[in-house]
C-alpha cells in the first residue's frame, strides 16, 4: 500500500518495516491455521484483503526463510514449521 511522501520522509526505517511485519505474521497465521492445505495467491489475497504486490513480496520472503513452500500456483506452510495452534476464528 502506498504511503504519503511526507510520511516516507519523516518515518524511521524500522517504522516502515513494521508495516510489512503484520502482513508477514498474517500470512504465516493463515497458512499455519490449516497446514494440510495449499492455497493459491488469489485465495490468500482474498482472505487477507491485501494487494497482490505486497503479498507476493511477503510470500517470497517467507519462502526464502523456509517458512512456506511454493509449487506451481500454490503456497503452503513448511512441513517443519512449528505453529502453536490455531489463532484464527
Amino acid at each position: 500500500m502506498p504511503i504519503d511522501i511526507d510520511e516516507f520522509e519523516d518515518a524511521a526505517e524500522a517504522d516502515l518495516q513494521d508495516r510489512d511485519s503484520s502482513l508477514h505474521e498474517a500470512v504465516i497465521e493463515f497458512l499455519a491455521y490449516n497446514p494440510n492445505m495449499a492455497y493459491s495467491r488469489r485465495e490468500i489475497q482474498s482472505s487477507l484483503e491485501v494487494d497482490a504486490i505486497n503479498l507476493l513480496y511477503q510470500l517470497s520472503v517467507l519462502e526464502r526463510e523456509g517458512i512456506v513452500r511454493h509449487k506451481g500456483r500454490y503456497w503452503a506452510i513448511a512441513e517443519d514449521y512449528d505453529h502453536d495452534g490455531p489463532a484464527l476464528p
